[in-house]
């Protein structure tokens, strides 16, 4: 379903954090420490780094 518009995040901002979020785990940062640091589940960083879509 996804967020209401009013407050989903620009294409842009969000496209650049899915690049940095992958950046960061192919540098050794664990699933689980990403899922702390953008205060999301472990699953959903588990799709942006297998590049799957929700």
């Amino acid at each position: 379903m996804g967020l209401p518009r009013s407050l989903a995040l620009p294409k842009q901002r969000a496209h650049a954090i899915l690049l940095y979020t992958r950046a960061r785990y192919a540098a050794g940062v664990s699933q689980a420490e990403l899922a702390r640091q953008f205060g999301i589940s472990y699953q959903r960083v588990h799709q942006i780094v297998q590049r799957k879509r929700r």
